[in-house]
C-alpha cells in the first residue's frame, strides 16, 4: 500500500519501462512459446555441456549434438531453432533474443551489421563473433569471449556470445544459472523489534548497516573524509545485460561527491507499518492537525531563510523497493524549485506519525496506535552530552546545526523542539555554479570559436554536416530552402575537456576532468561540432535580432530548434512594442 500527498506542488509522473527501446516502440503482445510443438523438447538448457559424456543428443544441452559419446558444439543450428551459443548456430546466424518477442528463448537468427562500438540493442544487431554489451537500454558491440557455462567472468566479454556474466562471477544462461537481483535484503518488523521509532542507525568502524536506509538519506553523516560513503548500498549486477550500472554509478558518486543535490528525495524508514493518513504538512489548529513533516535551512541564523518551512511533496509506503526496505517516507521538492547550493538543511519527522493500527477481526477491538519515537542514536545526537563513542561523536559534531535551530525561537515559532523530533537527517548541498563559473574563466583566457565552414541552405547548397542520405533517413544537412528564416550550417572547433579515450564506456577509459592550480578545467584539445542558425527574413529591428540559444534533448540533433518547429514559432513571434501600440 502507498499514499502520495502533494504539499501544493504537482507530484512528478513515474513512468515505467516505456522507454526500453530508442526508438519509443511499444512491444507487441507475443503468444505463449510452445516447447513441444516448436523444438526438440527432449534437448533443455539443464542437459550436459561441451566434452561431458553421453549416449544420445537428449543428454547433450539445446545447441549441442551427441558424437562419439560426447557433447559437441557443431555450429548447425538453422534460423529459429533454439541455442544457448552463437557457435550453436549456422554461418551468418547468432543466438539473441527477439526484441519484438521477449516472452520466447533465444534462438538462432540472421547476424546484424555491427562491429566493434556500433550501437546494438540485443546480440543480433552484432556480427557473429561479437556480442551486445548493454549500458542501460542500449549498448555497444564487443567482441565475445572464450568461457563457457561456469567459466569465471567480469563481464560478458570473458564469456561465449549468448551467455551473460552472472552475480556470482560465472558466464551462465539466461534464465538459468544467472540468479537475477530480487532486491535488498530486508527484515522484517518483528525481526527489527522494539518500540515503534524512526529508524537511525549510525554505521559503526566502516561496518556496513543490515539496510542502508536504516540512517534517513541523504545524511552528512554519510560524508566521509570529504567523500560520500555509499557502503552497504545495494547494486542490481550484472543480471541479464552482464554489466552492473549500478555499481558503476555507487562508485563515480562515491568518487565525485563531497555532498548532496539541489533536488534531493530525502529517504526515512520507519521500525514497523505508520499509519499513512498521520503524516500532515500543514497546520489546521481547528481541525487538531499540525505538521509532522518538515524541510527547513538551518544554515545560518542570521539569515531571512533560517528554519522557515519549505514548501515540498511526500510519497509514503508500506511496501518496498528493490534499494529501500518496507515501510518509508519519502520528501522531496519539485525541480522547478531546486534548494540553495552550499547550505545546510533539515528534513524532520515528527512524533505525532503514528502506526497503524491495522484491520481487527470482526468482533475484536483494533490495536491502539502508537507515536513514533526517536530511535537510540537519534537521541545521541541531539543530546547536549558528547557522546564517547567515535563514530557517534563524529554523527553528533554533524548534527550541532540541527541542535542550535531547535533551541531557537524560529523553530519554536513552528512548533519544533528536541522533544517532538522523531527522526531527522542533516544534509549540505554542493553550489552547482561553482565550477561551471570555472569554465567560465578558462573560457575568457582563449580566442573565440573557430568557423571551420560554412553554407546558406539554398537550393544546391551541400552541408559540411550531410550525412550523405535520402527520403526519410536523411536528418542532417541542408533541408531546403524555408520560407520563414534562412539556414546556415557549419562546423565550430570548441575546446574539449574530458581525458581519456573516447567514448568512455569503462571507468578505466577516463572521461573525467583535469583542474589546474587555479582549479580550472584543463583544455584537453579541440573538436570541429555541427552548427544550425537561423536568422529571419523579415527586417530586423534596431537593436537586431534577440539571440535565443537552444540545447536540444536525447535524441535531437544540432537541426532539432527547426525539426521541431521552434525555429519558425520564433520568426512569426508578434512582439508587443509600446510606442506603436502595436
Amino acid at each position: 500500500m502507498w499514499r502520495c500527498i502533494l504539499a501544493g506542488l504537482p507530484f512528478p509522473a513515474l513512468l515505467a519501462c516505456s522507454g526500453l527501446f530508442s526508438t519509443g516502440e511499444t512491444l507487441p503482445p507475443g503468444g505463449p512459446y510452445d516447447a513441444l510443438a516448436e523444438s526438440d523438447a527432449y534437448q533443455t538448457i539443464f542437459g550436459k555441456g561441451p566434452g561431458e559424456d553421453c549416449a544420445a543428443a537428449p543428454d547433450c544441452r539445446i545447441g549441442l549434438k551427441c558424437q562419439e559419446g560426447k557433447c559437441a558444439v557443431v555450429g548447425e543450428g538453422p534460423q529459429d531453432a533454439l541455442c544457448i551459443l552463437s557457435d550453436d548456430c549456422g554461418d551468418g546466424l547468432v543466438c539473441s533474443v527477439d526484441t519484438m518477442h521477449l516472452d520466447q528463448p533465444k534462438k538462432c537468427m540472421p547476424e546484424g551489421e555491427g562491429e566493434q562500438w556500433d550501437v546494438c540493442t540485443t546480440d543480433k544487431d552484432c556480427k557473429k563473433g561479437f556480442y551486445c554489451k548493454m549500458l542501460t537500454f542500449s549498448g555497444s558491440c564487443q567482441p565475445s569471449g572464450t568461457g563457457d557455462v561456469g567459466a569465471e567472468c567480469k563481464d560478458g566479454g570473458d564469456c561465449l556470445a549468448g551467455l551473460v556474466c552472472s552475480v556470482d562471477g560465472r558466464c551462465g544462461i539466461m534464465g538459468a544459472q544467472v540468479p537475477l537481483f530480487i532486491g535488498e535484503e530486508c527484515e522484517s518488523s518483528a525481526a527489527i523489534g522494539g518500540d515503534p521509532r524512526v529508524l537511525f542507525e549510525i554505521p559503526r568502524k566502516g561496518q556496513k548497516l543490515k539496510d542502508y536506509y536504516r540512517l534517513p538519506f541523504p545524511n552528512d553523516i554519510r560524508i566521509v573524509k570529504g567523500k560520500l560513503d555509499l557502503t552497504g548500498h545495494s547494486t542490481p549486477g550484472p543480471g541479464v545485460v552482464g554489466y552492473d550500472i549500478g555499481s558503476l554509478v555507487v562508485e563515480a558518486m562515491s568518487e565525485d561527491l563531497g555532498a548532496f543535490g539541489t533536488n534531493p528525495v530525502v529517504f526515512f524508514r520507519f521500525s514497523m507499518r505508520p499509519d499513512l493518513d498521520s503524516f500532515e504538512t500543514k497546520s489546521d489548529p481547528e481541525g487538531g492537525k499540525t505538521p509532522n513533516i518538515y524541510l527547513v535551512d538551518i544554515t545560518d541564523d542570521q539569515d531571512p531563510s533560517y528554519g522557515k518551512p519549505i514548501s515540498m511533496s511526500w510519497v509514503a509506503s508500506t511496501g518496498r523497493g528493490l534499494y529501500i526496505c518496507q515501510n518509508y517516507l519519502a520528501i522531496y521538492v519539485p525541480w522547478a524549485r531546486p534548494l540553495a547550493g552550499d547550505r545546510t538543511y533539515a528534513a524532520i519527522v515528527g512524533n505525532t506519525v503514528m502506526t497503524d493500527p491495522g484491520d481487527p477481526e470482526e468482533g475484536e477491538e483494533p490495536e491502539a496506535a502508537a507515536p513514533f519515537m526517536q530511535d537510540a542514536d537519534m537521541k545521541a545526537v541531539l543530546a547536549d552530552a558528547i557522546p564517547t563513542d567515535p563514530d557517534v561523536k563524529a554523527a553528533w559534531d554533524k548534527y550541532a546545526a540541527l541542535r542550535k535551530f531547535l533551541a531557537s525561537s524560529q523553530a519554536g515559532m513552528i512548533g519544533l523542539s528536541k522533544a517532538v523530533v522523531a527522526g531527522a537527517a542533516v544534509f549540505t548541498t554542493y553550489d552547482p555554479t561553482e565550477r561551471m563559473a570555472k569554465f567560465k574563466e578558462q573560457m575568457d583566457t582563449i580566442d573565440l570559436p573557430e568557423v571551420v565552414e560554412a553554407v546558406v541552405c539554398e537550393p544546391g547548397a551541400v552541408s559540411p554536416c550531410d550525412d550523405g542520405l535520402s527520403g526519410p533517413d536523411h536528418k542532417r544537412g541542408c533541408m531546403g530552402e524555408d520560407p520563414n528564416f534562412i539556414e546556415i550550417q557549419g562546423l565550430l572547433k570548441i575546446p574539449t575537456f574530458q581525458e581519456g579515450e573516447k567514448p568512455y564506456v569503462e571507468p578505466e577509459d577516463g572521461g573525467g576532468l583535469e583542474w589546474d592550480a587555479l582549479e580550472r578545467p584543463v583544455i584537453k584539445g579541440f573538436e570541429e561540432i555541427c552548427f544550425s542558425m537561423t536568422v529571419p527574413k523579415g527586417i530586423p529591428p534596431e537593436n537586431g535580432w534577440p539571440v535565443v540559444l537552444y540545447g536540444h534533448g536525447t535524441g535531437g540533433n544540432y537541426r532539432s530548434q527547426i525539426a521541431e518547429g521552434l525555429a519558425a514559432k520564433l520568426t512569426n513571434m508578434t512582439v508587443y512594442n509600446p510606442d506603436s501600440g502595436a
